[in-house]
């Protein structure tokens, strides 16, 4: 079942402008490591891959099981290159990439396929490769405010969606599906709710 199928086309209209900001950053990370060849492992409505390949990069592959987000990727000047493929079982070779990323993907996952997920990225990424991984902060650090308007747009994103959301946060988020492993770098917004952090695989 295609969970994105009922709200795919409004995805970018809702999210675009409160992610730009994070877009760029993660080009300005990939900029700074000298990344050639990129996989974005969930890539949705492929608007990551837009714009790396507005920074001119082109050695970047995209994959999500979603036909209604692939559909979205696919319009427009530029294309998001964008596969359908499972994440938590990647159609590439051992050591392909030299940066990986998964952007808001993690959190909406069953527990289980979040790590498989993270593990297939791992097998994909050249030694010492990029993980850049987007996704939420743990609650209790952020405004109440913020945190009610998460809650509303997790549920509005469906009961399974929610439900696994909810898990993502009791079960400790990103630090508990990196067994605690130190990022590279830690880069906040959205007032702290959203945790970008970068790993050395």
């Amino acid at each position: 079942m295609d969970e994105y199928k009922r709200f795919a086309w409004l995805y970018d209209f809702i999210l675009h402008s409160a992610i730009h900001k994070v877009r760029k950053k993660i080009a300005e990370i990939i900029d700074q490591y000298g990344a050639d060849t990129i996989v974005d492992i969930c890539c949705g409505t492929g608007n990551q891959l837009k714009y790396l390949h507005k920074k001119g990069y082109r050695n970047i592959t995209g994959v999500d099981i979603s036909a209604s987000m692939l559909k979205q990727a696919e319009k427009g000047a530029i294309k998001g290159k964008c596969k359908n493929q499972d994440a938590a079982a990647l159609n590439f070779k051992k050591n392909t990439f030299d940066a990986g990323i998964i952007g808001f993907a993690l959190h909406e996952k069953p527990i289980d396929t979040a790590k498989e997920i993270i593990e297939e990225a791992k097998r994909v990424l050249k030694p010492n490769g990029l993980l850049i991984i987007l996704d939420y902060n743990q609650e209790r650090e952020v405004p109440w405010y913020i945190k009610a308007a998460v809650h509303i747009v997790e549920r509005f994103a469906g009961k399974a969606h929610y439900k696994n959301y909810s898990q993502y946060q009791k079960a400790g988020g990103l630090d508990m599906l990196m067994n605690s492993k130190e990022p590279l770098n830690v880069f906040k917004f959205h007032r702290g709710i959203t945790l970008l952090k970068v790993y050395k695989v």
